[in-house]
């Protein structure tokens, strides 16, 4: 049989390679433990549970490690392989709850965490809300688990059935892979799906997909060839060439299997009929190196997870996916709010231009703040002041025009101290703001009214922090750190320098964190699991982390020397974008030992804040931290994810980069009102005393007398 082995491998890596590049393994897993088996039901009762081994952890890792394996070379999956071998787990809650370790773990080390339900009960034998109550429980425990969207479920011993359909997609998830289409268990339901189109994805219900078990078709007759104990049972040799015969004919195949089936070790229950003990022990001290030589034999075809099966492909045929979905209602909001017209409406080039951020920062600190608008009118460019930041509310000129049209924007928000100077600022506190237009004429407008606003207030500076450079100031030579820029603002009594020695660290994300994962070098993915297997938990939440993170945030900034934000401030950032704003936790245990806080706006997610505590480095809860964030921004539709700014090939700079994250030059615009050249202070080392002294004070002393600091400091 060596002999037929090695054709089907050659004949399959021939096939996926050359004629089928596209085709899609899913790989899937349904986590429960040996005694949870329907087949063993009448031996161990569910009030038996409590007292078995529980042997699903050990097993569900060697799983892991054989996925690995194989894409870490060891397995020869061929080189030719689009996607990792990346798989969904549909675990079951019970479990969930006893090794939640696992559940973390799973999620990351890149692949889907799906439900299995709660209790390995069939599903028609619940009542409709009973049933619900299951399927909602067990969705609720593993996304507190992940802190991540469970998208996908699968019916215990594949009890499916029109009815069951309905209830799983009232409680929110997006497909279901329960359909087992072989007729030969009575304990399997039964749907009329029709494909439509080339996935084995089909829409049963407006929100809900169906992915139903391959299995191998002669004429009117149905061969079970999806997995579990008919994997086991199989020659190996007839098993892959049935594979292949699916991939050929469907384009893609759905694989299952659970942990128990690689443990030739666990107890054996006495007193079984015959056919439930063939069933259950057949074959087990073979089906490990039986999987890992199926999955090495299919090297040349892609492995998705279900959510990234339908994403992927159901997209390449223009049918909305879960992440689609996700994201209509993501921008919904959004779109609600964009009641004007013009350019620079329809495209605020990043999130601190939004108004609201006046509101937060005049509320919390009291510092004045500005936003105008400018609307073309012919060959004329009026400008508009706003006090509220409504759009809506603004007049130009004589106040009978009301604003329905905007071609430019500037926020400014004025700060005035002894200490730190009088500056307007677009945008303090962030890396990036500075105006918005795409016409030169626009900008000038901006700029000269900001300049009119800037003597008013006897402002020395305005500065103006832009992700891409103004093109009314077109660059005069070389270009480097504190450049001069000539520009008709001399005329006005202006000099006008910029600092480039910083960049905005942007990473393009794919569909999936899946696909994400399967990017990383192997020492990265190695730093993420680190942590995961030190018992370090993730959180994903709201205001209710607030305490957590301010916890950690204060420590950081005073070992950094800095003086902390308000309290205050982060909870009125948090209240003004409550439906895109997120707090991510790393736990050890009850003691939180990592923070952040992310803001969605348009297709990007930003870090404004992460903060992690230096005497736990060792256990590299960063790490889980920003895996936590990467997988949050994929799961909900963004395209990028912004890590912040760093200086140019520093430490942070690197971090960042190892991500895959790549820079985008920020220029930074000081434009001084006197003609004399600002002193633009690139180093510490002015407040290096005060740095040592700061970081030597008590972190709840640095709370109290931090903010009144902080909120003078634009950086």
């Amino acid at each position: 049989m060596k002999f037929f082995d090695w054709l089907d491998k050659f004949i399959l890596a021939r096939k996926c390679n050359l004629l089928l590049p596209n085709k899609s393994i899913l790989l899937t897993f349904d986590v429960e433990d040996w005694f949870q088996v329907e087949n063993l039901k009448t031996s161990i009762p569910f009030t038996f549970w409590p007292d078995c081994e529980l042997r699903v952890e050990n097993n569900t890792r060697r799983l892991l490690d054989l996925l690995d394996c194989v894409l870490s070379g060891n397995g020869n999956l061929s080189a030719s392989s689009c996607e990792p071998p990346r798989a969904t787990f549909f675990i079951l809650g019970w479990i969930a709850k006893r090794v939640p370790q696992l559940v973390r773990e799973i999620a990351a080390r890149g692949h889907e965490v799906a439900s299995h339900g709660s209790y390995h009960k069939l599903c028609y034998e619940y009542s409709a809300k009973e049933l619900k109550d299951d399927l909602s429980d067990s969705k609720k425990i593993l996304e507190d688990i992940t802190g991540l969207q469970v998208y996908g479920y699968r019916a215990p011993s594949f009890s499916i059935g029109p009815e069951v359909l309905k209830i799983i997609a009232e409680c929110g998830y997006t497909y279901d892979s329960s359909y087992n289409s072989f007729a030969g268990n009575s304990r399997y339901g039964h749907l009329d799906v029709v494909r439509t189109g080339k996935s084995i994805a089909c829409r049963v219900l407006p929100s809900l997909y169906e992915l139903p078990i391959s299995n191998f078709k002669i004429g009117n007759c149905t061969i079970p060839m999806g997995g579990g104990g008919y994997f086991r049972l199989m020659p190996n040799w007839l098993f892959k060439r049935a594979v292949r015969s699916i991939i050929v004919k469907e384009g893609a195949y759905l694989f299952y299997m659970h942990p128990w089936e690689i443990d030739p070790g666990q107890p054996r229950v006495r007193g079984l009929p015959f056919s439930y003990r063939f069933r259950h022990y057949v074959n087990l001290d073979k089906s490990a190196s039986k999987l890992a030589d199926f999955v090495k034999s299919i090297g040349g075809c892609q492995f998705l997870t279900c959510r990234s099966y339908i994403d992927h492909v159901l997209a390449s045929e223009g049918v909305m996916g879960s992440q689609d979905m996700d994201k209509a209602r993501h921008y919904e909001k959004f779109e609600a709010k964009k009641d004007l017209q013009g350019p620079a409406v329809q495209y605020l080039s990043n999130l601190y231009q939004l108004p609201e951020w006046r509101q937060i920062i005049k509320s919390t600190y009291g510092h004045q703040t500005y936003y105008l608008t400018a609307v073309k009118d012919g060959p004329q460019t009026k400008i508009a002041f706003s006090d509220s930041g409504d759009h809506s509310d603004n007049n130009l000129g004589n106040g009978d025009t009301k604003v329905t049209r905007v071609d430019g924007i500037l926020p400014l928000v004025h700060l005035k101290s002894l200490l730190f100077g009088n500056d307007l600022i677009s945008m303090p506190f962030f890396d990036s703001g500075g105006i918005s237009a795409d016409d030169p004429d626009v900008e000038r407008a901006l700029l000269s009214e900001a300049v009119s606003l800037a003597r008013s207030l006897k402002a020395k500076t305005i500065q103006l922090r832009q992700t891409v450079p103004l093109i009314s100031l077109p660059e005069s030579g070389g270009i480097k750190s504190n450049q001069i820029v000539g520009s008709w603002l001399t005329d006005l009594g202006c000099t006008v320098q910029k600092r480039i020695d910083k960049a905005q660290m942007l990473l393009e994300l794919p569909d999936s964190p899946e696909a994400l994962m399967g990017r990383f070098k192997s020492k990265l993915r190695s730093q993420i699991r680190k942590p995961i297997k030190e018992g370090l938990v993730a959180k994903v939440g709201g205001l209710e982390l607030l305490d957590d993170f301010y916890k950690v945030f204060s420590i950081n900034m005073r070992d950094l020397g800095s003086p902390v934000h308000s309290k205050h401030f982060l909870k009125g950032v948090m209240q003004s974008f409550q439906d895109t704003t997120r707090i991510c936790m790393a736990f050890d245990k009850d003691l939180p030992l990592a923070c952040s806080i992310i803001i969605g706006f348009n297709d990007v997610l930003y870090n404004p804040w992460a903060s992690s505590l230096r005497e736990y480095s060792r256990l590299s809860p960063n790490m889980l931290l920003y895996w936590t964030m990467l997988q949050y921004a994929c799961d909900n539709g963004y395209k990028f994810f912004d890590f912040g700014r760093s200086s140019i090939y520093e430490s942070t700079y690197k971090f960042k980069e190892q991500w895959g994250a790549q820079p985008n030059l920020l220029h930074w615009y000081y434009i001084s009102l006197n003609n004399i050249q600002s002193q633009i202070n690139t180093e510490k080392s002015k407040f290096d005393l005060a740095i040592r002294v700061w970081q030597k004070l008590p972190v709840h002393l640095t709370q109290i007398i931090g903010p009144p600091i902080r909120k003078h400091i634009g950086l």
